[in-house]
């Protein structure tokens, strides 16, 4: 398997990516235990989403009969699939994660508040999404407001993804004395921004939505 690098620097993060490991696993056969994690769905649709393990990855379930572009539409609730690790991090954190895509998107990493228990299961309040998709990366802060779920793009980094190509996606969680920041990287392409509702307790985990996406490898490490 192949895992792109891309030729743009935008900016300098440490030299040394992971120190300690506190996970990491590969998505094959055998080698990541489901009770490892927690399916969490999100309150904009009542699909729970289901993983497909493949001899290489796992990839999100779709409905067999939508097209490419109805799976980034109008049938996005029957792609959206999450799962996050079944413990809380806090404090510094690095994430990563090689993911592709077919068609145009939109594979990611979640960093999340505790989900809210409800009768469909675990859900989505507070979250961020950081998501890989044709035409670079975007950041997205979910949050509730008067009961209902709403989202803005707190970042975003302009490029080209290939489809069916895998990518690591990293993500280092800092907590600094100017406040919580993210730094990503994607190959060489490097961006970060700040932003005080990061939460310092969370959880971590991966999302797929808006068309058929792989995951093959999964680490979390600590300073």
């Amino acid at each position: 398997m192949k895992i792109c690098s891309l030729g743009i620097t935008l900016c300098l993060v440490g030299a040394s990516i992971f120190a300690a490991d506190e996970f990491n696993t590969s998505f094959t056969p055998g080698k990541w235990q489901k009770d490892d994690w927690v399916m969490v769905k999100s309150s904009r649709w009542p699909y729970r989403g289901n993983w497909i393990q493949k001899p290489e990855y796992i990839v999100n379930a779709v409905p067999g009969d939508a097209t490419p572009r109805e799976l980034e539409s109008k049938r996005i609730g029957e792609t959206y699939t999450s799962m996050i690790l079944n413990r809380t991090f806090e404090g510094n954190t690095t994430i990563a994660c090689t993911m592709d895509f077919d068609y145009r998107m939109a594979p990611g990493l979640i960093i999340a508040e505790e989900p809210a228990k409800t009768e469909a299961g675990p859900e989505y309040r507070n979250h961020y999404e950081i998501i890989l998709f044709d035409r670079g990366i975007n950041v997205w802060h979910h949050f509730f407001e008067d009961g209902k779920q709403k989202w803005v793009k707190k970042a975003f980094l302009t490029t080209e993804f290939k489809a069916n190509t895998p990518y690591e996606l990293i993500v280092k969680m800092q907590f600094t004395g100017r406040g919580p920041q993210m730094v990503l990287q994607v190959g060489d392409h490097i961006f970060g921004f700040h932003d005080a509702n990061i939460p310092k307790r969370y959880r971590i985990g991966i999302v797929a939505s808006e068309g058929i996406n792989r995951f093959y490898g999964f680490k979390v490490s600590t300073p």
